[in-house]
């Protein structure tokens, strides 16, 4: 088995332009909630990451139009260049932001609280949904077009 080179995520000096002041107000909530500040760091670095570097590039610059297939593309880009670990801890900040986002308006869907595959894709692909750890989230290309084109 061969193993990724270590890359190091360099997310200093991210803009997240203007969705920047939710991530702001998700700031002030974690506080609020005694997360640590590591818990802090990781969870604010992931929703400042996606937007400067994901989000905004492709035209998104309002939360409301973030997609289940937006946050895909960016999980299979970061499945691709860093471990599997890596990407799963990244997905579960993600995930803690669009839950709080999704709560601070009960209409709002939130794309990332809800997985990203089906129980029968997780079984397509060799995954058992309630036994899968972070090495076994790695979805291959031809799983998430699979999976996109399901849902379409």
């Amino acid at each position: 088995m061969t193993t990724k080179p270590r890359v190091r995520a360099d997310r200093t000096g991210l803009d997240a332009g203007p969705l920047q002041p939710f991530i702001d107000s998700f700031a002030l909530h974690l506080s609020a909630e005694h997360k640590s500040p590591r818990t802090q760091r990781t969870y604010l670095e992931a929703a400042r990451w996606i937007a400067a570097a994901h989000l905004l590039p492709a035209g998104i610059t309002d939360w409301d139009d973030v997609t289940r297939q937006d946050i895909q593309r960016w999980m299979a880009w970061l499945n691709g260049t860093y471990s599997a670990s890596y990407a799963s801890n990244q997905f579960r900040a993600l995930q803690q932001f669009f839950r709080w986002r999704s709560a601070e308006d009960e209409d709002r869907p939130a794309p990332a609280a809800q997985p990203i595959f089906g129980p029968n894709e997780h079984s397509s692909i060799g995954m058992n949904a309630t036994t899968a750890t972070s090495r076994d989230f790695r979805p291959t290309t031809a799983t998430i077009k699979k999976s996109v084109a399901a849902r379409l």
